[in-house]
């Protein structure tokens, strides 16, 4: 394991606060998580009433990702539950948690822990805001449990947390009733282009002449992307591609 410099945690504030945009603190915060350990960040923004994950940020590699929203493991996140109900600093260990399931949901997203190859998430949350919604930050590893305690770096991790977590930048501090999502569905950048011109009024015939393909392709494309956005109609998927930021006007 590579070593651990706990002395960067004097500098957080500082080099949070040094970041000039959302970008930049979300990498600064993976690279001071980083070097503590972490293979992976998550930031979530959960509807504490419900449990019900409104926004969804990470580092985690894409297929991770991908399993877990074509999976719905959002629904059943240990972390996403122990964040609405409690909110508290936790230490997790996939492989205890597998052992010791109370409950087929556990389980299940235990096991799914492990199969992703990671097997400890710490994680913390700052209270809840007035809209009801706790901000939950969680740093996961690959590293057990044991090989965490062992290093004895539990409490420079979670002051990094907790002095990490007011920095970054949660969506319903830009607006009162923000469109928020699980997570960022992934599009091919020709499904991007696809869906920008259908966006602009063109039909099918007038996008394939636009992007240099056959028709045959663009309706492909377009049905992919409704696909993956779960729309029901290609003007839904439009409206929830834009929405979504995943494409501009």
């Amino acid at each position: 394991m590579r070593p651990i410099d706990t002395h960067i945690i004097a500098n957080i504030s500082f080099e949070m606060q040094a970041a000039g945009s959302f970008d930049e603190r979300w990498n600064t915060a993976n690279t001071i998580l980083n070097q503590l350990g972490a293979d992976a960040i998550t930031a979530s923004a959960i509807k504490a009433s419900t449990g019900e994950v409104k926004w969804f940020k990470s580092s985690l590699e894409q297929h991770v990702v991908d399993a877990y929203v074509e999976r719905e493991m959002y629904r059943i996140d240990s972390l996403v539950s122990h964040a609405a109900q409690n909110g508290g600093p936790v230490v997790w260990g996939a492989e205890r948690a597998f052992t010791n399931a109370k409950s087929q949901a556990e389980r299940e997203f235990s096991g799914f822990v492990l199969d992703c190859g990671y097997k400890l998430i710490v994680s913390n949350s700052m209270p809840r805001s007035l809209n009801g919604i706790v901000r939950n930050l969680s740093y996961c590893s690959k590293m057990s449990i044991s090989d965490f305690r062992r290093h004895g770096i539990r409490k420079a991790v979670q002051s990094a947390i907790n002095q990490i977590l007011p920095w970054i930048g949660w969506p319903e501090m830009d607006s009162q009733t923000p469109n928020l999502i699980p997570v960022r569905v992934k599009l091919t950048g020709r499904e991007r282009e696809a869906l920008a011109y259908l966006s602009n009024g063109l039909m099918n015939a007038r996008i394939a002449q636009s992007m240099g393909v056959s028709e045959a392709m663009v309706a492909k494309h377009l049905q992919s992307a409704k696909k993956k956005l779960k729309a029901k109609t290609r003007e839904q998927a439009v409206a929830i591609a834009i929405m979504d930021r995943l494409i501009q006007l």
